[in-house]
């Protein structure tokens, strides 16, 4: 009886670990997005933003790729995490 209560407690202690990290790195990770997508529309605040998105995993550079309809105009743009440096990938009309 004593062993199973040790292993259900260890259990509670293992999904409450587990749950406490996930719910940390999630709001980190939006933390990150709310901080480009800020930088994105400050970049672009010339214009009316009509659309704009975000990709959810970066490429391989680890850089996250992103768009916006910009005055009637799609671009597509590329932005470093760490240094907030947006690269405009194109253009489409």
């Amino acid at each position: 009886m004593n062993k199973i209560l040790k292993l259900g407690l260890g259990l509670i202690a293992g999904a409450a670990v587990a749950h406490v990290a996930y719910h940390g790195y999630k709001d980190l990770e939006e933390a990150l997005d709310a901080e480009m997508l800020s930088e994105i529309r400050r970049r672009f605040s010339q214009g009316e933003i009509q659309a704009l998105w975000l990709y959810d995993e970066p490429d391989e550079t680890g850089d996250f790729r992103a768009g916006l309809v910009l005055d009637g105009q799609t671009k597509y743009l590329s932005i470093n995490p760490k240094s907030l440096v947006i690269t405009e990938k194109g253009e489409q009309l």
